[in-house]
């Protein structure tokens, strides 16, 4: 299974208040104010997490499972991100199945895991989509089911994740879950290469390569190979990749596929 850190997930999401009557619009500022180690702030976001806040529940446990302004407490972190779930909070539905998915704060349980990320799956959250996702893939804490598998992938690819659209395009590829359709793998691959994914890249210069799913065009093939081969910092198999498909090639279409990748590189990054 892919592996997506806790730390990682805290980071990636914009915080909701939920379900509580105490006024919320000092929650975010005492946050702040405790992470830097203000004890005045730590003892309101505490009385206000302790009365239901569930913005709160959440920002104070960011704090202890990152220890910034108190002690690192991941246990207490679990402890508060549940109180927040239970709420309906999705964020802290994905926070608490990722906490169970890494055994952090709580005993590893997939189980837990897969169904705290099938509630803020259900409420759209396109992180939980694709750890689900990966769980039914895999048979981890869930019965494996490709078709579920593409199913919770697809929902997150079409919100954006290159990630998800990564691994859909290879359940199209092997056809797994879904009937195997290589057009449908270019199509996502396409998707998740657009936005720097570089294994994506090479499986989609791959298929420019063998004209799988899509027409062969060596250029192309060329261009996404050397995007990959940058993208994965010179790993082997991309490096490999990329001469196989330059010995296919005429100089011109070698120096069509460099200025292709540069235009690509240059419209995505500052230079290359």
């Amino acid at each position: 299974m892919f592996r997506s850190t806790v730390a990682v997930l805290v980071a990636a999401f914009c915080l909701a208040a939920t379900g509580a009557d105490i006024s919320v619009e000092d929650v975010p500022q005492d946050a702040a104010l405790a992470r830097a180690g203000d004890a005045a702030a730590l003892r309101r976001l505490t009385q206000a997490a302790e009365q239901g806040n569930a913005e709160a529940q959440v920002r104070l446990a960011r704090l202890y499972y990152e220890g910034d302004g108190v002690r690192q407490d991941q246990a207490r972190a679990a402890a508060l991100f549940r109180k927040a779930a239970e709420q309906g909070n999705s964020f802290a539905q994905v926070m608490l199945g990722a906490m169970y998915e890494h055994g952090e704060g709580v005993p590893q349980n997939l189980a837990q895991a897969a169904r705290w990320f099938g509630m803020a799956a259900e409420h759209g959250e396109a992180a939980a989509q694709l750890h689900l996702g990966a769980m039914c893939e895999e048979g981890n804490g869930v019965p494996k089911d490709f078709t579920q598998a593409a199913a919770w992938y697809r929902k997150a690819a079409e919100q954006g994740s290159a990630k998800a659209q990564y691994e859909l395009a290879l359940l199209y590829a092997d056809g797994r879950g879904v009937s195997q359709d290589f057009a449908q793998a270019a199509a996502w691959y396409a998707k998740a290469a657009e936005q720097g994914h570089a294994a994506a890249q090479s499986n989609l210069g791959r298929l420019y390569c063998e004209g799988a799913g899509l027409s062969k065009d060596l250029s192309q093939c060329i261009k996404w190979l050397i995007l990959a081969k940058a993208g994965s910092g010179g790993d082997a198999k991309a490096e490999k990749n990329l001469a196989d498909a330059k010995n296919l090639a005429t100089p011109e279409q070698i120096a069509e596929a460099q200025a292709l990748a540069r235009e690509w590189w240059a419209a995505h990054h500052s230079g290359m």
